[in-house]
C-alpha cells in the first residue's frame, strides 16, 4: 500500500523545489484477515525548500526554506478527539480486526516557520513565524466538533529580537449539513462551522455572506439530478 506525494518541482526556468515529509505507520489484516501487514496512514509536509537549481546535486540546501511543526489535535474533553482510532492498529501489531487500511492524520497545524540559508553559519536563520492555535467548537448537535483554526499570529524574527504583529483571528457560524435531519429518529443535522467573519491584523472585519440553502427535506435531488447546493448521499 501507497500513497504517492509531491517531493520535487521544476518550472520552465529550470528553478526547482523540494518538499520532505514525517510519515506515520500502522497495520491491517489484508485479504481479509490472512495476514498483518504493514501501511503509512499518514504522510504531512515537514519542510518545503526552494531556491535550488535543478541541477544542484541531491543533498545541497536550498536558499529557502518553509517548516512546519505539527501537533496533537487537542480540546479541554482530550486529544484526537475526530480522529478514528477504533480503525487503528498499531504499526507493531500481531493481529488486527481491521480487514483494510484507514487514512487520517491525528495531527493539526501549530507552526510555520520561513528561513534562509546563511552562508557564514552554514545553517538556515527564522525570518517570519506564523502560530496557529486551533479550537474544537460545540455542534449542538450531539456530533462530534471538527477542528477549528481560531487565531493567527505572525512575528518577525531577527536574530534574538522578535516582533509580532496582531493577532488574525477567525469566527465562525454553524450550519447544516444534511437537509433531511429529524432529530425525532436519530438524524442529527451534522452542523459543523463555516467561516463567518474575519478580524485581521489592522483592526478590520471581512464578512462572509453564505446563500440560503436551497433544498429540502421534500425536494432532496438524485443522483442523476443534482443542480443545486446540495448533493444526494452515496452511502448507506
Amino acid at each position: 500500500m501507497y500513497k504517492w506525494n509531491l517531493d520535487f518541482v521544476v518550472d520552465a526556468r529550470g528553478n526547482s523545489m523540494r518538499i520532505f515529509y514525517n510519515k506515520s505507520a500502522a497495520s491491517y489484516s489484508r485479504n481479509n484477515g490472512q495476514a498483518v501487514t504493514y501501511y503509512e496512514y499518514n504522510a504531512v509536509p515537514q519542510a518545503i525548500e526552494y531556491g535550488y537549481r535543478a541541477t544542484d546535486a541531491p543533498g545541497s540546501s536550498g536558499q529557502m526554506r518553509v517548516e512546519f511543526t505539527t501537533d496533537n489535535r487537542c480540546n479541554p474533553n482530550g486529544c484526537q478527539v475526530d480522529v478514528p482510532w477504533d480503525q487503528f492498529c498499531a504499526q507493531a501489531a500481531t493481529s488486527c480486526p481491521h480487514t483494510s487500511p484507514t487514512f487520517f492524520t491525528p495531527y493539526g497545524l501549530d507552526l510555520i516557520t520561513t528561513k534562509v540559508w546563511n552562508n557564514d553559519a552554514g545553517a538556515y536563520q527564522d525570518v517570519d513565524r506564523y502560530d496557529l492555535v486551533h479550537s474544537y467548537p460545540g455542534t449542538t448537535d450531539g456530533t462530534t466538533s471538527s477542528l477549528w483554526l481560531s487565531t493567527l499570529t505572525r512575528t518577525g524574527v531577527d536574530g534574538a529580537n522578535t516582533t509580532s504583529e496582531p493577532t488574525l483571528e477567525f469566527w465562525g457560524d454553524l450550519r447544516d449539513n444534511r437537509v433531511d435531519h429529524d432529530a425525532g429518529n436519530g438524524v442529527p443535522p451534522l452542523r459543523k462551522f463555516r467561516l463567518g467573519y474575519l478580524l485581521d491584523n489592522a483592526g478590520s472585519r471581512t464578512t462572509v455572506t453564505y446563500n440560503a440553502g436551497d433544498c429540502t427535506a421534500s425536494t432532496l435531488p438524485t443522483r442523476t439530478t443534482t443542480r443545486n447546493a446540495a448533493s444526494p448521499s452515496t452511502s448507506r
